[in-house]
């Protein structure tokens, strides 16, 4: 059975773990799949959710090989008086004086790859390490692919010819392609996101409510728009349901305790998921940017009406669809004419819409699909070696 390491800037939490545990589930079954973040992460990752692999971490393997990092960062972690992993201090004044952290980190990773027959780098080529992984993949003749998440809004001279040395580039919609082909960027590949909750998603019934219960369902992080999008429901009658975690999860908090008809639940289990989405008619995403999001897929899953800015793939998800329901995040206005636009559908046209959309999820973006274009495409380039 061939090896396959997934390697990237990959923490306990975020987009690209819960994409980075999808990838595992559809690759784990052909292949012998490692796990390698370039950043500190622990067992507690989501990447690692209901999977059994080996992995480990940059870090951990500069602790496991050279004691003097080791103790250094334990003087370091001491004197601080932080609860924060060991890892975290490797990068410390004397260590810095001592040692030349980036060559013996690149020793690591050029190590990890020599051990596999195929690298999958999933992330953005400003995290570290990308060039010299791909520039190192291409001396050894290894296959590497590179599965980009978040908006890529330019490409750096300097990376360009890195860039074509890459067998595969993949990305989640032809709106996340343009900046490649605008840079003769001919190496890639489409293929966009799908769900392990698929089967709970798929069993939400389609009916008419009497009030169309909106939800918002993500990150807490400035670029997703959550502050803007209470700020601009907060005078609404509207039923807002919200769910999530991070940096901004107090700010959220406050304003929802502060509004009768904000409904918190904070962060969700994947279990959770599927319960969150029968609760409500209608999901917003009002992001400022975004190369999926996953969460969009889901929707279409479940059968619910997307009203969302223009990010990411989702023009190219609701393309074809009565789906055609888009504002801008920094203008009031434009969310009201699009919640206005919603209510007033008739309540068969507003089922036949969300069954277009769950239709579109079955044909486009289920697990089978998904996980077939993988192994396809990862089959036609061993052939092609």
């Amino acid at each position: 059975m061939k090896k396959i390491i997934l390697i990237g800037s990959i923490s306990d939490f975020g987009g690209r773990e819960v994409e980075v545990n999808t990838l595992i589930h559809i690759l784990n079954k052909d292949y012998r799949v490692n796990l390698f973040s370039t950043i500190e992460m622990t067992k507690k990752t989501f990447a690692l959710k209901e999977t059994k692999i080996d992995w480990s971490t940059l870090n951990d393997q500069l602790l496991k090989i050279n004691f003097f990092i080791r103790m250094l960062a334990w003087l370091t972690k001491k004197k601080s008086n932080s609860n924060l992993p060991l890892g975290c201090f490797i990068s410390n004044k004397l260590s810095n004086q001592l040692f030349d952290l980036n060559k013996l980190c690149l020793r690591v990773i050029k190590k990890e790859i020599d051990n596999v027959d195929l690298v999958l780098f999933c992330g953005v080529f400003t995290n570290g390490f990308f060039k010299e992984i791909v520039e190192y993949c291409s001396i050894q003749n290894k296959i590497i692919i590179f599965r980009t998440t978040g908006t890529v809004s330019e490409i750096p001279e300097s990376l360009k010819e890195t860039l074509r040395k890459i067998s595969k580039i993949i990305i989640h919609s032809e709106n996340n392609s343009q900046i490649f082909k605008t840079n003769n960027l001919n190496n890639i590949k489409i293929i966009d996101q799908t769900t392990l909750l698929e089967k709970d998603l798929l069993r939400i019934k389609i009916g008419n409510t009497p009030e169309l219960i909106y939800g918002y369902l993500g990150r807490f992080s400035k670029e997703k728009g959550i502050l803007e999008l209470l700020a601009n429901f907060k005078e609404s009658e509207r039923q807002l349901h919200i769910a999530g975690s991070g940096p901004l999860v107090h700010e959220v908090k406050n304003l929802c305790e502060n509004n009768v008809n904000f409904n918190f639940s904070g962060a969700l289990l994947p279990s959770e998921i599927a319960s969150f989405f029968s609760k409500i008619d209608v999901l917003i995403i009002p992001s400022h940017e975004e190369s999926g999001p996953l969460v969009g897929v889901e929707a279409m899953a479940a059968g619910k009406i997307i009203l969302s800015t223009r990010v990411g793939a989702m023009m190219d998800r609701t393309n074809n669809t009565q789906n055609q329901f888009w504002f801008d995040i920094n203008d009031k206005q434009s969310l009201l004419t699009s919640l206005e636009a919603i209510e007033t559908l008739i309540g068969e046209r507003l089922i036949s819409i969300r069954k277009e959309l769950r239709k579109k999820y079955i044909d486009n973006y289920s697990k089978s699909k998904v996980d077939s274009e993988y192994l396809r495409l990862i089959e036609n380039l061993q052939q092609t070696q």
